[in-house]
């Protein structure tokens, strides 16, 4: 499916396992660029690196607690130009 996302960037909160990380997988199978967000450097990491040699699309990491007003924040001014949001983030 041509979801025409060639060139769109997309931050992906909660990225580096699960639901997320298959929908950072979605994304770059369609072109785009990723911002994944989450707690675990190690995970992220690995995502990165998986995303990349996968799809071959930029993948920036950012870790962070998104409990935590300021983080949310500082994501938010680091990410100001994506195209697209998704909030996976989240705890029960």
């Amino acid at each position: 499916m041509d979801l025409d996302l060639n060139g769109k960037t997309a931050l992906i909160t909660g990225g580096s396992k699960g639901i997320g990380l298959a929908t950072a997988r979605a994304f770059a199978a369609e072109g785009a660029a990723l911002h994944l967000a989450a707690r675990g450097r190690e995970d992220l990491e690995r995502a990165q690196a998986e995303l990349r040699r996968d799809f071959d699309r930029p993948v920036t990491i950012h870790v962070l607690d998104l409990s935590q007003g300021d983080n949310a924040r500082h994501l938010a001014k680091a990410c100001a130009t994506v195209d697209i949001l998704v909030n996976n983030a989240g705890a029960i």
